[in-house]
C-alpha cells in the first residue's frame, strides 16, 4: 500500500472516531449528542451556563462552544448523562 493511501486511510478513520465521540471519551455511547436548529449533530457534554441561564454549554474534544438554548432542538443522553439523570429522581 503506498504512502498516500496508507495516509488517506489513517485520516478517514481517525475522522470516523471523533465525529462517533470515540475520543473524548472512550465509548461511543458516552457523550451526549446536541442537535441544532440547523441539523447540525454535535457530540460532547450538555450543560448550563453558569453566567447566563438562557445559554447552554455544549463541551467537545476540540473545546467549549456556548450557544443559545434556543438553538438546540433536541438532546440525545449518553450512557453518563443518563445515570445520573437517574440518581436524581431517585427516592431516598
Amino acid at each position: 500500500m503506498s504512502n498516500y493511501l496508507r495516509a488517506a486511510l489513517l485520516l478517514s478513520v481517525s475522522l470516523g472516531a471523533i465525529s462517533s465521540g470515540l475520543l473524548f471519551a472512550g465509548e461511543p455511547g458516552d457523550v451526549d449528542l446536541v442537535i441544532l436548529d440547523n441539523e447540525q449533530r454535535i457530540p460532547g457534554r450538555l450543560e448550563d451556563d453558569p453566567e447566563s441561564p438562557e445559554f447552554a454549554l455544549i463541551r467537545t474534544i476540540n473545546g467549549t462552544l456556548r450557544l443559545k438554548k434556543t438553538r438546540i432542538t433536541a438532546v440525545e443522553l449518553g450512557l453518563t448523562s443518563r445515570f445520573k439523570q437517574l440518581a436524581a429522581t431517585r427516592l431516598p
